[in-house]
């Protein structure tokens, strides 16, 4: 299932704003190249993870009643796993909690756009779908 944001909202510490920097114009050009309109907001989250988490529970009751898609992909991973904690902690209902896993070492893709590197190289995980089940009339 394909999924078109709308609106995104970036979380960015210090350690993480570099990454965002360079982020920023390449969701711009797919939402251009797509023909689709994404609002971007980048929210400077402190490093602190407490503070993180405080911050993230804030934007999670902002965004309450929308469709949600977390993507918990990160480096550090510290960032992405407090991130799931505090929606576990907030209950929050995302519909999609998704993960990149490198299949091959990310430092050779360091210029390469997401749609130009070969999907054998990574695997998208929608990590909700692990623990959806459904019933059965047995």
């Amino acid at each position: 299932m394909e999924v078109y944001p709308r609106k995104i909202h970036i979380l960015a510490t210090s350690t993480t704003s570099g990454q965002v920097e360079n982020a920023l114009p390449v969701l711009d050009t797919l939402a251009e190249e797509d023909g689709r309109r994404m609002e971007i907001t980048v929210h400077e989250t402190p490093d602190r993870p407490s503070e993180f988490k405080a911050h993230a529970s804030e934007l999670f009751n902002e965004v309450e009643g929308s469709t949600i898609a977390l993507d918990i992909t990160g480096n550090p991973s510290i960032y992405g796993t407090l991130l799931f904690q505090q929606a576990v902690q907030d209950d929050l209902e995302a519909d999609h909690v998704y993960h990149l896993d490198y299949l091959v070492p990310p430092d050779t893709m360091d210029d390469e756009l997401y749609p130009s590197i070969p999907q054998t190289a990574l695997r998208l995980t929608d990590i909700l779908s692990d623990f959806t089940t459904e019933d059965n009339d047995d």
